[in-house]
């Protein structure tokens, strides 16, 4: 029997961990977004019991297919109002009080922009998206770290992997870097399963699950940038430009993108990805 929040996030997601974190290193993680977590018990325990697993970091930056524009932006590292964009019936259900005060911290967009060679233009956008503090009230849940959110290029040549190869010194100064997506996102075909008496996970869905679990494990960096060519009903799984997995480039990127990869093993985390 398939759930909704199995076919929506892909049946089961790949998760890749470090054998062993250095304390100095940050990681690079891919959270799937999707099912609203703080009222979703079920939803929550995954990512409460991966937060046990991560040391704290200085700070964070995060990127979400929800946050994007032509032009590179980023918004104010530091305390944010909390986005509610999403369907007024979900909005209802949420509780209002929640809040994520993180610290501000100017010198970490001063640091980004240096590594990505320009100057971000700065966006008025003060709100932090649902997307990326929802999963964070679980990972990291005492807002220590200050975090600053990086718009999603909307360009289909945009190459995500390449972005997250420039900011992987990050990793070695405490501060990780966080994609939030879904491995699989046709929010259509889950709409109508949703209308159907449940069954198995579709093929299309778990094939491309295993394919990506496959090249994660192999750490094949080729076949994950080609993935819409090379992957299994890559078209199907992603009836959009594929913004929901390609952030999953840009986390890969920022922790392989110094040159070798760390040891790492499949774990059982069905959250998301954690690399090294």
């Amino acid at each position: 029997m398939i759930s909704r929040r199995a076919f929506l996030l892909g049946a089961a997601a790949a998760s890749v961990a470090s054998r062993a974190q250095a304390a100095s290193s940050a990681p690079a993680l891919f959270v799937q977004h999707g099912p609203y977590f703080p009222m979703d018990a079920e939803r929550r325990a995954p990512l409460e019991a991966w937060a046990k697993a991560l040391a704290p970091v200085r700070g964070i930056v995060a990127m979400t297919p929800h946050f994007g524009g032509r032009a590179l932006t980023y918004g104010p590292a530091g305390p944010a109002q909390l986005l509610y964009n999403v369907p007024d019936g979900i909005a209802e259900q949420l509780p209002k009080d929640l809040s994520y005060p993180a610290p501000a911290d100017d010198a970490i967009a001063a640091r980004v922009g240096a590594l990505l060679g320009l100057t971000p233009s700065r966006t008025t956008k003060t709100g932090l998206e649902h997307t990326l503090w929802m999963p964070l009230l679980y990972l990291y849940p005492t807002a220590r770290a200050p975090i600053l959110q990086l718009s999603f290029p909307l360009s289909p040549g945009a190459d995500l992997f390449a972005l997250g190869q420039k900011l992987a010194p990050l990793a070695d100064e405490g501060i990780a870097v966080v994609g939030s997506g879904s491995i699989s996102h046709n929010l259509a075909l889950w709409a109508a399963h949703e209308n159907r008496a449940p069954g198995p996970t579709p093929a299309w869905v778990s094939e491309f699950v295993q394919w990506t679990e496959e090249r994660l494990r192999a750490r094949d960096v080729d076949a994950l940038r080609d993935w819409q060519h090379r992957a299994p009903a890559s078209r199907l799984n992603h009836p959009d430009g594929g913004e929901h997995f390609r952030v999953l480039l840009f986390a890969l990127g920022a922790k392989l993108g110094r040159g070798g990869a760390p040891e790492m093993r499949l774990a059982e985390q069905r959250a998301g990805v954690q690399i090294g």
